[in-house]
């Protein structure tokens, strides 16, 4: 149970780093949600980056977040993880309306034993 909780800690870092340390896509995610009159989207971040977004290679939204799998290794490692031990992660970006910044991110995890945890960070700029 104790080893759930720090991993779910795991999941609620990342949401964070998502939001904040990468709020400069917040523009990007914004734009690329109102093409699709969405205001969610699916990133598949491990085992292979996937999107049902129509981004680019060149796309900053699409090389931040498929460059931000190696702070989720860092994170997963300095809290006693091995990638091993992961089936999957995504995340999961909200936005509350276009052309705003205001937005939330879901980490979900999934280890290969079937557990799944999720950590959630919410931004919103009044």
């Amino acid at each position: 149970m104790a080893r759930w909780k720090k991993l779910k800690g795991v999941a609620h870092n990342f949401s964070h780093h998502c939001q904040s340390g990468l709020s400069y896509i917040q523009p990007h995610i914004s734009n690329e949600l109102e093409k699709i009159k969405k205001k969610t989207s699916t990133f598949i971040l491990f085992p292979e980056f996937k999107t049902t977004l129509d981004l680019n290679i060149s796309n900053p939204l699409y090389l931040a977040l498929n460059s931000s799998i190696s702070k989720f290794y860092n994170i997963l490692e300095l809290n006693g993880f091995d990638l091993s031990e992961i089936k999957s992660v995504e995340i999961q970006i909200s936005i509350q309306k276009y052309g705003n910044w205001d937005s939330s991110v879901n980490t979900i995890i999934e280890t290969v034993d079937g557990h799944i945890i999720e950590g959630f960070a919410d931004y919103i700029i009044h």
